[in-house]
């Protein structure tokens, strides 16, 4: 399995150390957008759905529980442990699947309704990002539906400490995190500095 991260296994550290007491936002908590996304994708027939960066499944989870068929992809294999544990305790199935998110997804054409993807596509180099968004496209289905954030350079008004002031770039509109959360991980920016 190619992997484009200087540390691989930041995550695996992350979901083995900090566990729930992540210090960022609880990792079993969905995103606070979820419940509109699953109300929205209701009201557009959606039924098969990939959470792309699932990590330990608080999204994932969260939209079994609302009645699709979620696929989950991650490249960090503590989470997808936590996220099946998390499926067992509910009684839940999901198809989890370790990978990068650079990588050719395990997945035929047009097999998605939906795709949905939090904090997950800056962490690469622009060459893998592309990579990623072209196989959304192909496992999308025409008038398929995505649902994704990314970490800006920006909050409230301000560069944010993590991605600029005490970066280091790498490549154009690239940086490593020196401090802080995601410390070694690639974070991509596309807005000037």
């Amino acid at each position: 399995m190619k992997q484009t991260h200087n540390d691989n296994n930041k995550w695996d550290s992350i979901y083995k150390t900090e566990g729930v007491n992540y210090k960022y936002y609880d990792i079993f908590q969905p995103h606070e957008s979820m419940p509109r996304i699953a109300e929205f994708f209701k009201e557009h027939n959606v039924k098969k759905v990939l959470d792309l960066g699932c990590g330990a499944g608080r999204n994932l989870l969260f939209l079994l529980k609302s009645g699709f068929d979620v696929y989950g992809m991650d490249l960090s294999e503590e989470g997808l442990r936590l996220a099946g544990q998390k499926l067992l305790e509910n009684n839940l199935t999901a198809d989890l699947k370790r990978i990068n998110f650079s990588d050719k997804f395990p997945y035929p054409n047009k097999f998605f309704d939906a795709v949905i993807s939090v904090q997950v596509l800056q962490h690469g180099v622009e060459k893998d990002i592309l990579k990623s968004i072209g196989e959304i496209e192909r496992v999308l289905k025409p008038k398929g539906m995505v649902f994704m954030t990314l970490s800006g350079r920006y909050s409230e008004g301000r560069i944010r400490k993590v991605l600029v002031k005490t970066a280091r770039m790498i490549a154009p509109n690239t940086y490593v995190p020196t401090e802080e959360m995601n410390q070694g991980c690639r974070i991509s920016s596309t807005t000037n500095p």
